[in-house]
């Protein structure tokens, strides 16, 4: 049997989301009963394991890769030390002209043995390593292979991502930017479906599609250097048959208070229960709430140059109105506050103005009063893209850089100068580049929006922008341009005159958050640090997909009490989160908020199906907002559930009331006479 490396995670977090779809059906029975009190929680404990499968770790050899690769032949190469991916295709036709494609699998990972993967395992997470050659600006696609490795399983054109030879959706999609560097890549979605039993493990085909892809290699298990060989990290639940406890009821009361000026103590309740009918240890935890705003949203709109063109891989305009009539559905609900688009608003700029009306109709949906409620609707801003600026020369050939006489006839300065958070533009020319104000809860930002090629088109307009920064110095700030860096992580900023002028420009100011851009397919994120200030900077773009995008839009969720934003990819057009590679992440950011350790409150033994509470003193803080969780586990340690945090609202402290008046009777003038009441307080 082949062995492999094994590791026992101390405090591996598994996302209820998952443990409710896998994990434990009475969980699911409390979901479907609208019990919410679990939504958000986690699951640790010594059930999860996690197993590494590398070529030469402890005598494990299943891994198998093979080169296939279409040039004059069709040659498939089980013993290529480097891995190549590449595509391109003739310009009038689009036939493939080079078609090179790796096929990837871990063989023996899966049975009984204490070196493999129960069948039965709920997966809670899968990582492919895998370390490059020679890097290359391509998006890989990791398409799960349906069939075994054989001429009959792959016609002369390669493997087909057909739902014959492989599924035609990937189950991620990933970049390999630099030479000689590791990339993880989250294939979790592959080993679920494997020991669900949808379909059997004949590993991946990596390939690219596009007119053309640089050409990129990895590094195969032949390499003499086994750090670089790739390696598959799998984590999963080695006790499915042991539920996880669940909560309900979870509550905070404020004591009545002896005193009404004296701050009352809290009580925290919840019901605990686990199948087993176990006796159960819950632990409660407690801290005052860091002193900063409510999480807020910021919706981003990537390029919609497909949907208001229409007509590319089933794209229409209505995809663009789904998503402004979602962010305006949920403006509330999820406490937006902006939408920032990214440019190439259109797809042909002054050469097609009904592109421009059907973007129209989109963008009116964020400033309706009525079903935005507020006067001057959603702030919102859109950026310049390359697109929106292309216009027919004297030569009647058409070309970028022209005076994107559209764009500001439906989006120039006159359409926002009444809307209070509208706050003007460079020059006296056009709208090309402008800002916008507002405000979310205790926060204070400003989102500059810079066209596309502002270095080499307006680089004054960059001094604009910096004297804008200067100037609201009290206000974090958000930069948006086209074209801000390449796709990947830790990608490039663009080496066109966007990306890197932008950010040199504009970086020694301490307020400066967050640069976004779109232009190529695909996301990315890095993070630089100047002076001790950090400015991330995004790239969010879904247009060479199918549909045009199919809807997706970026949502930036700003916490900061926690000092965090986090970023996720959303379609509401299928209700659907993306499969990018590294699409959703948590960015740390200092909104100088400082949250102080939770502390444990108490610990205390019950039955299942019994209610466990503690009392907390929150003493002279008890103006102020707390917050808490709990841990429930049972003997074995197994499993051990970690509630959601709760909010505990401030105390209200009674004032004083001063004492009632005296009650008088005038002898002599009793109708002048005061009776006596009691005094409300």
């Amino acid at each position: 049997m082949n062995m492999t490396a094994f590791q026992t995670p101390p405090a591996f977090a598994l996302s209820l989301l998952f443990t409710l779809a896998a994990l434990s059906p009475i969980l699911a029975a409390a979901a479907d009963n609208n019990d919410n009190s679990n939504d958000g929680a986690m699951v640790t404990g010594s059930d999860f394991q996690t197993l590494i499968f590398r070529n030469g770790d402890n005598a494990y050899a299943g891994a198998t890769e093979a080169a296939l690769v279409k040039d004059e032949t069709l040659t498939l190469s089980p013993d290529a030390p480097n891995l190549p991916i590449e595509h391109s295709t003739t310009p009038r036709t689009g036939k493939p002209l080079t078609d090179k494609q790796t096929l990837l699998r871990f063989d023996d990972i899966f049975g009984g043995q204490p070196a493999q993967i129960p069948t039965n395992a709920p997966i809670v997470s899968a990582t492919l390593r895998l370390h490059t050659a020679k890097g290359a600006r391509t998006r890989v696609f990791f398409n799960r292979l349906l069939q075994p490795w054989t001429d009959a399983a792959r016609d002369g054109n390669g493997i087909q991502a057909n739902e014959r030879e492989a599924r035609a959706e990937p189950d991620t999609i990933a970049y390999f930017l630099r030479d000689n560097a590791a990339v993880d890549v989250n294939l979790t979605k592959s080993l679920r479906a494997w020991t669900s039993g949808k379909n059997a493990n004949h590993g991946w085909v990596l390939r690219h599609t596009g007119a053309k892809a640089d050409p990129l290699s990895l590094v195969s298990s032949l390499s003499a250097d086994p750090e670089k060989r790739p390696r598959l990290s799998v984590t999963f639940d080695a006790r499915p048959g042991n539920p996880p406890p669940t909560a309900s009821e979870l509550a905070a009361t404020r004591n009545a208070s002896a005193s009404p000026a004296a701050p009352a103590a809290v009580t925290l309740s919840l019901r605990a229960n686990h199948p087993a009918q176990r006796e159960l240890t819950v632990t409660f935890h407690a801290r005052k709430q860091a002193a900063a705003a409510p999480d807020f949203e910021i919706i981003v709109l990537p390029d919609t140059q497909y949907y208001t063109r229409g007509g590319f891989k089933g794209s229409t305009p209505e995809i663009f109105d789904t998503q402004t009539a979602w962010i305006v559905k949920n403006r509330r609900a999820r406490n937006i506050a902006a939408v920032l688009h990214l440019g190439d608003i259109t797809d042909r700029g002054d050469v097609a103005e009904s592109e421009w009306q059907n973007a129209d109709h989109s963008i009116r949906l964020l400033e309706d009063p009525v079903t935005t409620g507020l006067p001057d609707g959603i702030p919102y801003s859109l950026a310049l893209g390359d697109h929106d600026s292309i216009h027919t020369r004297p030569d009647g050939k058409q070309t970028g850089g022209g005076p994107a006489l559209f764009y500001n006839r439906y989006f120039g300065s006159d359409r926002f100068a009444k809307r209070a958070w509208y706050a003007g533009h460079f020059g006296d020319k056009n709208n090309n580049n402008h800002c916008i104000l507002f405000e979310s809860g205790g926060e204070r930002l400003i989102a500059i929006s810079l066209e596309s090629q502002v270095g080499g088109r307006t680089p004054a307009a960059l001094k604009w922008a910096d004297a804008l920064l200067k100037k609201h110095a009290d206000r974090r700030a958000i930069v948006t341009s086209h074209n801000i860096m390449w796709p990947g992580p830790d990608g490039n900023h663009s080496p066109y005159p966007d990306g890197k002028a932008i950010y040199e420009a504009l970086k020694t100011n301490k307020n400066l958050m967050l640069l976004i851009g779109g232009h190529h397919t695909g996301v990315g994120h890095r993070a630089d640090v100047f002076n001790g200030s950090t400015v991330h900077s995004l790239v969010r773009d879904f247009q060479s997909d199918d549909r045009g995008g199919t809807g997706f839009l970026t949502i930036l969720r700003f916490s900061p009490r926690n000092n965090q934003i986090h970023v996720s990819n959303y379609s509401p057009l299928i209700d659907r989160h993306d499969d990018y590679n590294d699409g959703e992440q948590t960015l740390d950011y200092d909104f100088r908020a400082n949250p102080g350790a939770f502390k444990k409150i108490a610990t205390t033994q019950i039955h299942s199906g019994e209610t466990a509470t503690c009392r907390l003193e929150t003493g002279a803080d008890s103006a102020a907002t707390w917050e808490w969780f709990a841990k429930i586990s049972d003997p074995t340690g197994g499993k051990i559930l970690r509630t959601p945090t709760r909010e505990i609202p401030p105390a209200t402290i009674a004032k004083r009331c001063p004492p009632p008046p005296a009650c008088h009777q005038n002898e002599n003038h009793p109708r002048t006479s005061r009776p006596c009441r009691l005094h409300p307080h």
